[in-house]
């Protein structure tokens, strides 16, 4: 745990959200974590999405209505746990600052805490920064959320190349729900060729 504070701090000089990076990819991998995130409890009182690996969009709404359900409990510095999701927060002087996400059957919360003044370094850091380019909240805010999860799914199944298998172990869902999901978003199996050896990729028309 030392060697890692003294990086993350040599980083932090430089670099404060490169160091949360750095300190989120350790405790990920100390706790044997399937995904990791932090988060940045803004002044409205909502969270804001600083930092990612390999969280899904069921886990972020999950972050999302734990905090709105126990905001005193986040607030008074306890973690709150539902299998395994679990949110720890991020305080700097008694004040929730941010909140750190991991899916994990256990997690080490004591040596977490070691870490958290760097990390609310970096929360304060994020928050300083210019927000995203207003071209793109303009279009995330005009773009219902079914577009969204379409295109991604198209991205998905491209760069598996249309091996279904695949992509339902990356979404960590069954082929079954894969199935329905292509279904509703009205996306068409395209069965790639393997004639040569080669495969090619195509990539559907939007509806």
């Amino acid at each position: 745990m030392a060697s890692i504070v003294a990086v993350a701090r040599m980083l932090a000089a430089r670099d404060p959200r490169r160091a949360a990076e750095v300190i989120l990819e350790f405790l990920g991998n100390v706790n044997v974590a399937r995904s990791t995130g932090l988060y940045v409890v803004e002044e409205e009182g909502r969270l804001r999405l600083l930092l990612a690996h390999g969280a899904t969009q069921a886990a972020l709404e999950w972050s999302g209505e734990t905090y709105v359900l126990y905001p005193e409990v986040l607030h008074s510095g306890r973690e709150v746990r539902e299998g395994r999701d679990i949110l720890i927060p991020v305080l700097e002087l008694e004040r929730l600052v941010g909140l750190l996400y991991f899916d994990a059957e256990h997690v080490d919360v004591e040596g977490a805490r070691e870490l958290m003044p760097l990390l609310a370094e970096a929360i304060a850091a994020a928050a300083m920064a210019p927000a995203m380019s207003d071209a793109l909240t303009e279009y995330l805010a005009a773009t219902p959320t079914a577009v969204i999860e379409r295109q991604r799914l198209l991205v998905l199944l491209n760069r598996h190349e249309w091996n279904l298998a695949r992509v339902a172990r990356e979404l960590r869902i069954t082929r079954t729900t894969l199935y329905a999901r292509m279904a509703a978003h009205k996306i068409e199996r395209v069965r790639i060729p393997k004639g040569d050896g080669r495969r090619r990729r195509t990539l559907p028309e939007p509806a």
